[in-house]
């Protein structure tokens, strides 16, 4: 699922919230996406962190909102990011971790 990668909305993506889920509109394309409650809890968990989201912070999130296993988790939240990233109102990031942080020194 890709656990170093961050990831991060795309500009011009706008959000409607709703009781159920949210709305997204692709501004340049003109086309609507409807999220589902769980699909718009882990498009809340990308859009609450502008310098990107690991793919495991996603799945805490998901976690402390749905009582489900966690393999179960990463599954479901991996095919809804590849669907963002298809249709195109997300980007991924390989993670890079700084020299001092490979070398043990925080």
């Amino acid at each position: 699922m890709g656990r170093g990668v961050r990831w991060f909305v795309l500009p011009g993506v706008s959000t409607t919230f709703a009781g159920d889920g949210a709305v997204l509109l692709d501004i340049k394309k003109g086309t609507c996406y409807r999220l589902n409650l769980v699909a718009t809890r882990l498009w809340l968990a990308i859009d609450a962190h502008p310098e990107g989201v690991l793919t495991t912070e996603i799945v805490d999130v998901l976690g402390k909102h749905f009582p489900v296993a966690r393999d179960v988790l990463e599954r479901d939240a991996g095919a809804c990011l590849d669907n963002l990233l298809a249709m195109s109102l997300v980007r991924r990031k390989r993670a890079t971790i700084s020299s001092k942080a490979a070398q043990g020194r925080t």
